[in-house]
Parts: C-alpha cells; structure tokens; sequence
C-alpha cells in the first residue's frame, strides 16, 4: 500500500509539471560523464562475514533535470561495470566474475535561497537498484547460501543538495541522502537450486562533495562520493534445501564521478 501511495504521489507531481502549459519555457539541463568506484558487499551471519564481494567498477552516469520556476525535476540514470573478486568463508574458497550494477532515480524538489551565494535544494522520488554478480558461480551450497547472484531495491530517496558560490566560476557542492527501503530481493543458488527471498527492511547512505567549474557552454563538476546499503536478514522455505536464510547484506561504494552539464 505505501509504495503505491509513493508512486502515485510521485507521477502525480511530474504530470503537473510536465502538463503546465510553461513547460516548454523552463530551464532544461543534461548532465553526463565516467564514474570510477571500488565496490564491497558483504553477507553477514552473527555480524561475521560469510561471502564477500569487492573489486573496482568503471561506468558512466547521466541526468536530465528541469526546472519550473523554484521547482524541479530530475531523472538520473547510472551504469557499471568490471570484473570481482567473491570470497565465500566458510568453504575457503575465491572466484573471479563480471558484475553490473544499473540504478535509475527520478527525485522532485525545490530550491531554496539560504544567503547571496548559497542555496539548498531538498527533494524525495523514487529509485530502483539492480545489481548482478556473475563470480561465485562454481561454489557449491553451504547451509545458508551458496552464491549470491543478484539484489533489487525499490527505495524512497530523501534528501538535499547544497551549492556555495566560492567566486565567479567556482563553486562548492555538497549532498546527502537517506534512501529508504521499499522492496527488495536477493537472488542466490543452494544445492543447484535456484532461490529467491524478499525483505522491506534496510536503508541506504550516500554523500558527496564536488568542486563545479563554470565555462562559457558548460559547467564541468568533480566530486568524490560514498553510497552505503544494508539490508536486513530475510528467510525463505524450500522443499528441496530446506529452511534456510539469506544473511544480512551490505554494500559499499566509494567512488569519484566527473560530469559535463549542458
């Protein structure tokens, strides 16, 4: 019911912005450029590590934002990839394998005047996590899961953009959030069995701070950044395997992303 409520809301806000007969007179701006990121996940049992996945990853990242008036829209889709290390504990095991990770957001907001030159942006909208792993294949079971192949998230992204003009060209950049788990899903394999298990319960992390360098036709921002999820301990019943559980996850990036904005 809740991420019904979410979605509706949500739709509800862009269908008034995009029907505004002014729409097409607003200010419209593309961003895109290379992200760089070292990524670890980690399934824990008791707050020990069981398997863990960690390695760099190399994508890229792009946004279309729009604004009416102090409103805005933004839509931000972003996509890596490389290849991982897993580690699985308890059979002393390790294997290389490619892994992906696509995200696409779409946040509405508003802007705000704090002094002169600066100003904060406050915003919430809706997420999606996709995230697969091909490394770990060749592990076999182990009594609570054998290789983890994939998560999805849907999540609420709350939060706020700050920019503080430092001279004429330059200013500085700052952002938080607090992503806000609706759904999400663990894929795996046990005994050669594939498997699935559910869980609503986890939250997301993520900031950055970023120097944005204005040009006659464009603007070119560097930040660094770090994005954190941990999502809860979930169960599942099989008839083949068992009763087993899919152990608390969490992931980590740290990362540096470099974009063009027109």
């Amino acid at each position: 019911m809740k991420m019904h409520y979410v979605k509706s809301l949500f739709l509800g806000a862009v269908s008034l912005l995009i029907l505004n007969p002014s729409f097409a007179d607003n200010d419209h701006q593309f961003e895109f450029g290379p992200e760089f990121s070292h990524h670890s996940l980690n399934e824990k049992i008791g707050g020990a590590n069981v398997n863990k996945l960690q390695g760099p990853m190399v994508g890229v990242q792009g946004s279309w934002l729009f604004h009416m008036g102090r409103n805005f829209l933004s839509v931000n889709p972003r996509y890596l990839a490389s290849k991982q290390k897993y580690s699985n504990k308890t059979l002393q095991t390790h294997s290389k394998g490619h892994d992906s990770l696509f995200e696409l957001r779409g946040n509405f907001g508003r802007d705000f005047e704090l002094l002169a030159d600066a100003s904060i942006s406050p915003y919430i909208g809706i997420g999606y996590r996709l995230f697969r792993n091909q490394a770990g294949k060749s592990f076999g079971g182990t009594y609570t899961w054998g290789h983890l192949s994939g998560t999805n998230y849907l999540y609420i992204p709350i939060g706020f953009d700050t920019k503080f003009k430092l001279q004429d060209l330059l200013s500085l950049t700052f952002n938080a959030e607090l992503d806000v788990l609706l759904s999400g899903s663990s894929k795996g394999t046990r005994f050669g069995r594939k498997v699935e298990t559910h869980n609503s319960k986890g939250y997301g992390l993520r900031s950055s701070i970023g120097l944005a360098f204005d040009f006659a036709s464009f603007t070119l921002e560097g930040k660094p950044y770090v994005r954190y999820w941990s999502v809860d301990a979930s169960g599942h019943k099989c008839g083949f395997c068992g009763r087993f559980s899919q152990p608390k996850t969490t992931s980590t990036e740290l990362g540096f992303g470099l974009s063009v904005k027109l």
